[in-house]
């Protein structure tokens, strides 16, 4: 009898267990549905690009459909909304750049969220090193002799970007403070108005994001002289990065996926081994290295310090500018 009961308690302990890591692993399950991307950035963009890539790797991978949603306006804000308003389980990812995930943090002092608390940064997918190009007709080879020149002229010369607030106009503005120059800032709705002023020498220089500039620095309209990153980047070899020129200097733009704070932590794991697995394909880094983005893999549990490094470095330029929307 005794032998009886022991073995009832085994079996119903046995069945507990087995219930028990059934439910578990059925919760940890992902994706089981499709899953939504959503970026701010315009459909045909290169950062739309970027993400229908990522998200057809994704789909691939996860034999999930993941769709792409773009929601632009207000710096980001209202996609990253449409992410936190979306239950948080996980299936509402929010593809964020730098303009929305760290400068956006000083340049809205009202902004409807917070970063570090509303959010869980999952992966990042990529590094957007920009390019600084002159038109033809400065008599300047190197971004050295660009410094000297400036210097030799202060409050003549000027740059152009997109964006007030972008991190492109912020980029010429961290190389000033860090080299005492004196350059006006011209700003742009877009590179196709910006071209032709530098082009014909209207403008000094131009700061824009490598693809952008492909075309014209072919025909010889434009010619890079720096990589704001801080190795030089693969599809512009022969140019400089600023740091050889300004030791400690580096500016990148970069895309990251982040998840709702609420999300389980085990799902968020799984989409950042996903994403790594995607990204160490060698046609997948040779399609990003053609849209002008470098891939630096970084660890899940150091994403967090990612984005406070970056904030943190924009902060006191956005300050000295005065620019930030009241």
């Amino acid at each position: 009898m005794r032998i009886l009961l022991w073995s009832v308690k085994l079996f119903i302990s046995a069945s507990f267990a087995a219930v028990s890591y059934t439910a578990t692993f059925a919760a940890d399950a992902f994706p089981v549905k499709p899953v939504r991307l959503i970026t701010a950035v315009s459909a045909g963009s290169t950062g739309d690009v970027l993400a229908r890539l990522l998200a057809n790797e994704l789909s691939t991978t996860w034999g999930q459909r993941v769709i792409v949603e773009n929601r632009p306006g207000s710096g980001g804000i209202v996609a990253a909304q449409a992410m936190l308003n979306s239950p948080a389980d996980g299936y509402a990812i929010f593809f964020g750049s730098g303009n929305s995930l760290t400068i956006a943090q000083s340049m809205y002092t009202k902004l409807p969220y917070n970063v570090e608390k509303d959010f869980s940064p999952v992966a990042l997918v990529a590094e957007i090193p920009l390019i600084m190009a002159i038109g033809p007709g400065l008599p300047v080879r190197n971004l050295k002799e660009l410094i000297d020149y400036a210097k030799k002229n202060p409050g003549k010369m000027n740059y152009g970007a997109t964006g007030v607030g972008s991190v492109l106009h912020l980029s010429g503005a961290l190389l000033m403070s860090q080299t005492g120059l004196d350059m006006t800032y011209v700003p742009y709705p877009g590179i196709a108005q910006a071209l032709p002023d530098v082009a014909s020498g209207r403008v000094d220089m131009l700061i824009e994001a490598g693809p952008g500039l492909s075309g014209p620095v072919k025909a010889g309209q434009l010619r890079p002289i720096a990589v704001t990153s801080n190795k030089r980047m693969s599809i512009y070899p022969d140019v400089a990065a600023i740091s050889e020129v300004i030791p400690g200097y580096s500016s990148t733009g970069f895309y990251m996926l982040v998840a709702n704070k609420l999300a389980p932590e085990s799902i968020s794991r799984q989409i950042h081994a996903a994403v790594v697995q995607v990204l160490s394909k060698p046609e997948m880094a040779a399609r990003l290295n053609e849209l002008g983005n470098e891939i630096r893999p970084v660890p899940f549990d150091e994403l967090p310090g990612y984005l406070r490094r970056d904030r943190d470095l924009w902060a006191p330029v956005v300050r000295r500018l005065g620019i930030a929307e009241k």
